[in-house]
């Protein structure tokens, strides 16, 4: 037999053996899923090696199942091919000249998950909404919603009088209990395990490189770093309250390590994974250590995160008793009516690469790191209390890092927490370092996102960050929200200093814009990173326009196909209003991922394609419209010719799983070959249609609407676990083709 028959021997023969013994389907083996997803736990490795060994006639170790975690990569392994290792795969890419160890870092996509306040209708969602936020001057300061804190209290007079002098002003995301499980590919029971912290970073991660035109996929098996800030461990905290509850999601569900981990993990990322808990300096310390990473080569793109969520009233209450709350439920930074600050929610990606490769790629380019530095407060006059020159510091050594003269820099995101003695340190800091020397008509600005978000903890320094690049792109920087009489221990004028009271245009300078942000942990971590407008692209000619114009839409299911198109037309016939049919289809189909499901429209004219798109969404036959369903085909076996050996048992199972007709004949035939007993012995995953019997079991229950815990107390914050449920018109229920194994880690689809 040859090497070729004898691979696709032991991939029939494990593709067999996890369908009859772990009850996968054919269809999750083919797409590539792990050992890991399909079931194969320790104990199950050690009994599947038994049997290989013996159908292979060698030895096989179950170390083997870890480090070729595929039926393809195994089965190849053990006829005797080549598998590229791990190493290679990572360093496929990064071959060339020597990297520069302080070349710039090009910011080429974001992604952000922001609270819209009262008066919106949900979340900020993406860079275009919270510019428009800004600019609205809006505030997402509300009372805390009234199901966050119900379950705290215990019935008793002291609790109800401890939730009563709480501040209930704070910053909060809607839906947080949402996740889409099916795309990322976690069971209910796993999801409701994980901190929704996790949940959150996974969709806002997708979204940031969508935002970046690079197709996830693409990045599978690089050095891709992950460098996530988070500090909030209070569903772990809330976790712990049952231990009879307890079970094995609990440790990688709440673990704060693993906020990072579960993000290199579902995409394949093969760089750093790190969770930076520095507090309120958090994600800005991530963005500091992410540059790094791309300096030093251990990584060839970076993403750098923050997210924060209060799932408990413990912290405020904390600080309250630290007296850091602000009465009057807002941030008023650098402002005379300073009075502390609110707590806050978020979550934001940055997506970076080294300036070089950006230009080499294509890619846009939002804004340039040109520096940072990181330092700590030392021994200052408390644990909380800030450090003047430790602030000092940080600032002129991130200006030493990127090569950059203090006076040159138009604008600071500062910390700006809003409280009355730490506005001044930050204030006499930013002056000593960057205002000296300036001109009293050019003072330097200063602002603080805050006075519109609050205090997002270990989102903030994306926050601000993500203004600054913002009011970098559209050369406006937005007003500091609510600043009326300056703080009067603040010697403006004499520290060369000026809040953006009011929208102020960005007038170039003969020289780049730049900015600068700050962000300093409670714990004395402080970070600053130096920003600049990116250099002018070289003209590109935009794609030609054609006769007929095909786009493409994908998703994981048709469902989710049809909602993709109905976004896409939604899309263009608003904010994209602007984008020609050729742009709009070059990004579409060059810049996104393509997922297994697919359908197309032709059309000729941009009118053409959206009510294209528009039918599609509507699951209509029209013109130019090929409706979805149709797989995107694995490489594999194309054709199988008769001969010796062309039978072989189980051959007819994909088919029985797969075509509805063929089972369908099957079991019409079935009772006159009642010994046939492969006939009799349906694959779980897709009863033949004579079956009267539904499906049912888990995958029934998953396609609802909603997925919750109930408790003593009913569904909601009970014990260990916080609510799951759909958030929005893309997210679909399961589908009921999955399949169960009772021992199985996750969805066996």
């Amino acid at each position: 037999m040859t090497s070729a028959f004898d691979e696709a021997a032991v991939r029939r023969w494990l593709t067999d053996y996890l369908v009859e013994n772990n009850g996968c389907s054919p269809e999750h083996i083919a797409r590539g899923a792990s050992m890991h997803d399909l079931g194969v736990g320790s104990r199950d490795a050690v009994v599947l090696t038994g049997v290989l060994s013996e159908y292979v006639g060698r030895p096989v170790s179950p170390v083997d199942f870890w480090q070729y975690p595929t039926v393809d990569a195994l089965a190849k392994f053990l006829t005797g091919g080549e598998v590229e290792p791990v190493e290679g795969a990572v360093g496929a890419g990064t071959s060339g000249p020597a990297i520069s160890t302080d070349e710039p870092i090009a910011v080429v996509g974001l992604g952000l998950r922001l609270p819209g306040g009262a008066e919106a209708d949900g979340n900020i969602e993406g860079p275009d909404a919270f510019w428009d936020f800004l600019t609205e001057g809006r505030s997402s300061v509300v009372e805390v919603p009234t199901e966050r804190w119900a379950p705290f209290d215990d019935g008793t007079a002291d609790g109800a009088s401890a939730l009563a002098n709480t501040t209930r002003w704070g910053s909060y995301l809607r839906d947080v209990d949402a996740f889409d499980a099916e795309f990322f590919e976690v069971i209910p029971r796993e999801a409701m395990r994980m901190d929704p912290q996790q949940r959150l970073l996974l969709e806002v991660t997708h979204e940031a490189l969508e935002n970046a035109g690079i197709p996830a996929d693409t990045l599978a098996e690089t050095r891709t770093g992950v460098f996530a800030g988070a500090s909030a461990a209070d569903y772990a905290q809330l976790g712990a309250a049952d231990l009879s509850a307890i079970d094995a999601w609990y440790s990688t569900g709440g673990s704060i390590s693993i906020i990072a981990n579960r993000v290199s993990y579902f995409f394949d990322f093969r760089g750093p994974s790190v969770t930076v808990d520095t507090a309120c300096s958090s994600s800005l310390v991530a963005i500091h250590l992410a540059c790094q990473s791309l300096r030093t080569g251990d990584s060839d793109v970076a993403l750098a995160a923050g997210v924060n969520l209060l799932l408990s009233p413990a912290g405020t209450r904390s600080l309250d008793q630290a007296d850091a709350m602000s009465k009057t439920g807002q941030c008023h930074a650098f402002d005379a009516a300073a009075d502390g600050f609110v707590r806050g929610e978020g979550c934001g990606v940055a997506v970076l690469k080294r300036l070089s490769d950006a230009q080499r790629d294509g890619d846009r380019v939002l804004a340039v790191i040109r520096g940072s530095a990181v330092n700590q407060d030392g021994r200052s006059n408390g644990l909380m209390a800030p450090n003047p020159s430790a602030q000092m510091a940080v600032l002129r050594a991130a200006y030493a890092a990127a090569g950059v003269d203090p006076r040159e820099v138009d604008y600071v995101e500062a910390h700006g927490t809003g409280t009355l003695l730490g506005d001044p340190i930050e204030a006499r800091a930013l002056g000593t370092v960057l205002g000296k020397g300036r001109p009293a008509d050019r003072p330097l600005l200063v602002g603080a996102v805050k006075s519109n978000l609050g205090h997002l903890e270990a989102a903030a320094g994306i926050a601000g960050f993500a203004k600054a690049v913002l009011s970098l792109q559209h050369n406006v920087i937005p007003a500091n929200r609510g600043y009326e009489t300056p703080n009067p221990h603040i010697p403006f004028d004499k520290l060369r200093l000026a809040v953006v009271a009011e929208h102020t245009d960005w007038a170039p300078a003969g020289r780049p814009r730049r900015a600068g942000i700050s962000s300093f942990g409670f714990g004395g971590t402080n970070a600053h990173v130096v920003i600049e407008q990116p250099p002018v692209a070289a003209p590109v000619e935009p794609p030609a326009e054609t006769a007929v114009t095909t786009l493409v839409v994908s998703g994981r299911t048709p469902e989710r196909v049809a909602a993709q198109a109905g976004m896409l037309a939604e899309w263009m016939t608003g904010a994209g209003a602007e984008a020609s049919l050729a742009e709009v289809a070059h990004s579409v189909n060059h810049h996104r991922s393509q997922h297994p499901t697919f359908a197309t429209v032709a059309a000729r004219t941009r009118a053409d394609a959206i009510a294209g798109l528009e039918a599609l969404a509507a699951g209509q036959s029209a013109a130019g419209v090929v409706l979805a369903g149709a797989a995107v085909p694995k490489p594999g076996t194309v054709f199988v010719y008769s001969g010796q050996g062309s039978q072989w048992a189980g051959m007819g199972r994909q088919l029985l799983a797969d075509e509805p007709a063929f089972a369908a004949a099957v079991a019409e035939i079935e009772p006159v070959f009642v010994p046939l007993q492969v006939c009799r012995r349906w694959p779980r995953a897709n009863p033949p249609p004579a079956s009267s019997a539904p499906t049912s079991g888990p995958a029934r229950r998953a396609g609802g609407s909603c997925i919750r815990v109930r408790g003593r107390s009913g569904p909601g914050w009970v014990g260990s676990c916080w609510p799951m449920s759909r958030r929005s018109p893309r997210r679909w229920p399961r589908s009921s083709r999955c399949s169960w194994r009772r021992s199985v880690s996750r969805c066996t689809r």
